[in-house]
């Protein structure tokens, strides 16, 4: 059987790579007696898989996997034997059984929502001056990672972009897109905030959700129907 689960990646463990995270799954689920499957072969692994990578220091209270299980379990027995074996930062939030036929999550998530909290000091008129102008550009080329192309254009990934103050303390939202080759990294968006305006420092970076996108409608990955952003 396959499982969908949500998971929170904490602060804690922001700075995990994608492949010690992959680690610390697996650690927690020997130590939960999760009846995991194994792939065939010379080099059997747990048949598992990661949604969009989270990049290194920036967390996340929305996350995915996909688990293949060598028996049935259901999603409340999953929930009690990882919550007794997870680690500090790492917490399973809801579980799914999902057909074999589903596509992966590679496969169909396509948006993603952040979080970046500012510093103190900045002004609101700072924040608003920075986002009008991103806003306005019909093009944001950056430096593109990789060796096949030189740069990439932002813009056309950026679906919504706004400020808010939560706590007290100014924040961005972002909603943008993930999961292929124009995919916006966080931290791309953050220095295009910088250079619009300098004094406008990023502290921290939260990704809050996950979403397959069909034209403007925004689905759970756990198939719970559309979502409000």
């Amino acid at each position: 059987m396959r499982l969908r689960v949500e998971y929170e990646k904490g602060r804690e463990l922001k700075y995990l790579s994608h492949l010690q995270l992959m680690r610390l799954v697996e650690r927690t689920l020997r130590r939960g007696e999760i009846p995991y499957a194994l792939s065939e072969g010379f080099n059997p692994h747990v048949k598992l898989s990661l949604g969009t990578v989270l990049p290194v220091g920036v967390w996340g209270t929305a996350e995915y996997l996909d688990i293949e299980l060598n028996r049935d379990m259901s999603p409340e027995e999953f929930i009690a034997r990882m919550e007794g074996a997870s680690p500090p930062g790492f917490r399973v939030k809801r579980v799914q059984k999902i057909a074999p036929s589903t596509p992966s999550l590679q496969a169909q998530v396509n948006a993603a929502a952040y979080r970046l909290s500012l510093s103190r000091d900045v002004g609101e008129s700072t924040v608003k001056a920075a986002l009008d102008g991103i806003l306005k550009e019909k093009h944001l080329v950056v430096p593109a990672r990789g060796k096949k192309r030189k740069e990439k254009d932002l813009r056309p990934g950026i679906f919504r972009l706004e400020h808010r103050r939560a706590n007290g303390n100014l924040e961005i939202v972002a909603v943008v897109r993930v999961g292929n080759g124009e995919s916006i990294r966080p931290d791309e968006l953050a220095d295009c905030l910088e250079k619009q305006e300098p004094a406008l420092v990023v502290t921290d970076i939260c990704r809050y959700g996950n979403y397959v996108k069909e034209a403007d409608v925004y689905r759970s990955p756990l198939g719970l129907g559309k979502v409000e952003l």
